[in-house]
């Protein structure tokens, strides 16, 4: 759902929503725009960690919009692409970047050197194809699925983002169940969740080893230092999702995530 008001969908009545964090901004808890930070986790346990407990202060804050939070899907680290190596922070000069709706992954485009295109995922093969953006920002199994390997030569294992979800329901809906029901439901939640979770570690996984084994797509995994050069052009993009956000939600962030700034 990108098009419509999530806030008026839920409220009159819409049962469950998947949106990704990226899009949650709009229903007045502008504090989700911390998980879209750049190199904030280091592997999927910091990710969970920071969302069973960061995240679930936030889904408190989405209450007074008739939002209930229920849980928190992953679909794995973002990695870059184009139709050259992305290797240094100058690679990206002058590049034309998909990204979806999100000031943190603007941002990151520029401070990369890069000028970003927010762009509807459905239509991003079709761009790609047509030369009206070079490259984008997405999990392994999104470029397997979306058949990116036919329009883009390079893909770089970055690491630099996470892809996840969060489950909403209206709270008026949530609170009508009888209790006995809401048990239940709310045990098909935990289930779902955890399913979920492990098919998305899973298929990224299997699909990093197609594209892998696909001739028309070179693969890079930056060393260390090309991964510090990274992060310390896009620690600007911190600094000013602490100004949105407040330094005291980063800093909380920060704790959960066990992420520790460049010096």
């Amino acid at each position: 759902m990108t098009r419509i008001n999530r806030r008026t969908a839920l409220a009159a009545g819409a049962s469950l929503l998947a949106p990704s964090l990226s899009k949650l901004r709009p229903l007045g808890v502008k504090e989700f725009e911390v998980f879209d930070l750049p190199f904030l986790f280091k592997n999927r346990g910091a990710f969970n960690d920071t969302a069973q407990t960061f995240g679930r202060t936030l889904f408190g804050k989405l209450e007074p919009s008739g939002v209930r939070g229920l849980a928190f899907w992953d679909n794995g680290f973002l990695l870059m692409s184009a139709n050259k190596p992305l290797r240094d922070v100058a690679d990206f000069k002058g590049l034309k970047m998909r990204v979806q709706p999100s000031a943190v992954a603007e941002a990151e485009m520029r401070a990369l050197g890069a000028e970003p295109r927010v762009m509807n995922f459905s239509e991003l093969f079709t761009a790609l194809q047509a030369g009206s953006v070079d490259g984008t920002e997405g999990t392994a199994s999104n470029f397997l699925t979306q058949r990116l390997a036919e329009v883009q030569k390079h893909l770089t294992l970055s690491n630099h983002g996470y892809l996840a979800y969060a489950l909403l329901v209206n709270r008026a809906f949530h609170d009508r169940l009888p209790a006995e029901l809401r048990g239940v439901f709310d045990s098909a939640v935990a289930d779902a969740t955890q399913y979920a979770n492990a098919i998305a570690n899973a298929e990224n996984a299997w699909a990093l080893g197609q594209i892998k084994g696909h001739a028309r797509v070179s693969l890079h995994a930056p060393q260390a230092s090309e991964l510090e050069a990274w992060r310390r052009a896009l620690m600007g993009v911190h600094a000013a999702v602490a100004e949105r956000v407040g330094t005291a939600a980063l800093r909380a962030a920060y704790r959960a995530a066990g992420f520790i700034p460049p010096r």
